[in-house]
């Protein structure tokens, strides 16, 4: 929306309620024609959109972009563009819910107990499944449903996922669901919660690694490299802005903000590993976090796990923010250039 159409929304001292109502069997028609017949109507009026079930706000030409023109070209609608997720700091880790499926007389979707850095992976997730309920995607009686990124018939959500894939991703998982639990500012709608208990894993954040790296790939190594003297002195400098960095995440991260730190790991055949780690827990020197990394030569370590260390092994930091930008990991550069 522009700025000028923001004003005069709160300066309106009008709103047009409108409720519709079609047949089970008629939904897809039924919400494409109310959104053509909406789209209109604002455009005629010079009202703005409110969508109640995403809670957004829409110019009439941002409507038309958003809810419509994918859908005429090609004749499914994709979920995420009718759809939005919210992600949000739970009891335990991140919990990420759909708002928007009730349109379409379908639950919203849960995934809870995540960390920030697989957020965007979680989000597919969340999309790639409701766009295969939505699509006939059959359920089986245990409460499992194949999910599969060749099988989607929306090319535009099929594009944007395979996208976010690697070269080794599989593209199908079999994934289980059990009714969600309803929390406050969640929508009015059935929700269904994934759950990854048939994954391998002796940890919920390794089975979720699991699933994940088995339907969108995992482009990330642990790296075995002897370090130069280059290469050390960018790891001191890392090593001194570490209690600075400490004290940034003890006193807490924005949402979509996550510090991993890397550190060594004795591998089986007496080597050493550095992995990245996902900070969950930062106490004095005493680390705790998830594994982001796939051991190579670690047989009692897979990604995901959860494991401790000590800040004096640490060997460089990121720190992602919410807005997307970046700090630390300045050995990598050099660490490349050591591997070549």
């Amino acid at each position: 929306m522009t700025e000028s159409q923001i004003d005069l929304v709160q300066q309106s001292e009008h709103a047009v309620y409108i409720q519709v109502g079609y047949p089970i069997d008629e939904v897809f028609k039924g919400v494409l024609t109310f959104n053509i017949n909406l789209y209109k109507y604002a455009q005629k009026t010079g009202a703005v959109i409110w969508d109640s079930e995403t809670r957004e706000l829409f110019s009439p030409e941002a409507w038309k972009e958003k809810r419509l023109a994918a859908w005429l070209e090609d004749g499914i609608p994709s979920i995420s563009e009718q759809t939005v997720i919210h992600a949000y700091e739970g009891d335990i880790g991140i919990r990420a819910i759909s708002l928007g499926m009730h349109k379409f007389d379908l639950p919203d979707i849960v995934v809870d107990n995540f960390e920030w850095s697989t957020n965007s992976a979680m989000a597919h997730l969340i999309n790639l499944t409701g766009q295969s309920i939505m699509e006939g995607t059959k359920i089986s009686d245990d409460d499992k449903i194949l999910l599969d990124i060749e099988a989607l018939s929306n090319t535009k959500l099929k594009r944007t996922i395979s996208h976010f894939t690697s070269d080794d991703a599989i593209k199908r998982l079999d994934i289980e669901f059990a009714e969600g639990k309803w929390e406050e500012g969640d929508p009015e709608n059935y929700l269904i919660e994934l759950k990854f208990n048939d994954h391998a894993g002796s940890s919920l954040s390794e089975k979720q690694a699991l699933a994940l790296k088995t339907l969108f790939g995992y482009d990330g190594e642990a790296m075995m490299v002897k370090h130069n003297q280059k290469i050390e002195e960018a790891s001191e400098n890392a090593k001194k802005k570490l209690p600075l960095i400490s004290a940034s995440f003890n006193k807490g991260l924005a949402p979509g903000e996550s510090i991993h730190v890397k550190a060594p790991f004795s591998t089986d055949s007496g080597s050493t590993e550095w992995m990245w780690v996902e900070v969950t827990q930062w106490k004095g020197t005493k680390i705790e976090g998830v594994l982001r990394n796939e051991p190579m030569d670690i047989d009692t370590l897979k990604l995901g796990a959860m494991v401790a260390i000590d800040q004096n092994d640490v060997f460089d930091y990121i720190h992602y923010r919410a807005d997307g930008t970046v700090e630390g990991n300045e050995t990598q550069v050099l660490l490349n250039q050591a591997r070549q």
